[in-house]
């Protein structure tokens, strides 16, 4: 068993700390605001709750599998989760509006193809191929496995580059502005790829080809709502490690107190004295006998 100390409580963190704590280890979660979710939160203003980060969660089976390897409670049963549905309806300069179902790459290439004319949803598809190809060699490296030893072939840019980009560009990574411009050839097209990526706080002219798996995670996985707002998905979160069999007990502000009530050994989460400290641990084993 080690002591770690992991630094903010956004759901990252959260998680993080979270499944370190199953593994056996003592950690501690230091946040210096006063409340935890980091960029998921909610404001409140005239009797109306906005949330203030993300509105839309993707990859849920990320989180199916955090909640049954660390509460042991299906993510159904904690949170409400609506699939949206179109999921997105995009207007462009030119006047021309495209709506795109949740989670159908057939779907969204018969709709583009209808909204913007005939060759757009092919390309689109061929596009969606290449991010494809990006997050099948970035989802393993990344996302699963731990760092390789060889960390720096990370470096290569796992976009797929064409033939065309290879003859125009001498050095290795594109931009999404560029692949944009060069691939998707359709200015509207380009916005709709670009558009994605400024919603994640990136730039396109800046931001490497790479985050063509951002799209492909959208339209492949889908978008999902929480009930009641993104905003209430930490509090959600903690309700549900309660249902789950945790007894929870407030601490000084933000900090809570979480203890398995099974008989098994589990992980628990013991509330430090100061509001900007939670501490995680988990329960030592019985030995027979």
């Amino acid at each position: 068993m080690a002591r770690i100390a992991v630094i903010g409580a956004g759901m990252g963190a959260m998680a993080a700390a979270a499944r370190l704590a199953v593994a056996g280890h003592r950690v501690t979660v230091y946040e210096r605001t006063a409340t935890y979710g980091g960029a998921v939160g909610a404001v409140e203003h005239a009797g109306f709750t906005f949330d203030s980060g993300p509105g839309l969660l993707h990859l849920p089976a990320v989180w199916r599998d955090l909640f049954l390897k660390t509460g042991r409670e299906p993510l159904e049963k904690c949170v409400g989760l609506v699939q949206v549905d179109p999921a997105s309806r995009h207007l462009f300069a030119d006047g021309t509006e495209a709506v795109l179902p949740d989670a159908s790459r057939a779907g969204i290439v018969s709709a583009l193809e209808s909204a913007l004319g005939r060759g757009a949803g092919e390309r689109w598809g061929e596009f969606l191929g290449r991010a494809g190809d990006t997050w099948d060699r970035s989802r393993r490296p990344l996302l699963e496995e731990p760092l390789w030893p060889d960390w720096r072939v990370l470096e290569r840019d796992p976009y797929p580059a064409p033939r065309q980009r290879r003859l125009l560009r001498a050095r290795q990574a594109a931009t999404v502005a560029e692949v944009g411009a060069w691939e998707l050839a359709d200015p509207r097209l380009a916005a709709l790829f670009e558009g994605c990526v400024l919603g994640y706080g990136l730039d396109p002219r800046q931001a490497p080809a790479s985050a063509a798996l951002l799209p492909y995670m959208e339209q492949t996985f889908g978008s999902w709502y929480v009930e009641a707002g993104c905003g209430s998905w930490p509090a959600r979160c903690t309700s549900g490690a309660r249902r789950g069999g945790w007894s929870s007990s407030s601490g000084p502000r933000w900090s809570r107190s979480w203890r398995r009530t099974a008989g098994r050994p589990g992980w628990s989460c013991a509330a430090a004295r100061s509001r900007r400290r939670t501490m995680w641990s988990r329960a030592p084993p019985t030995r027979p006998g």
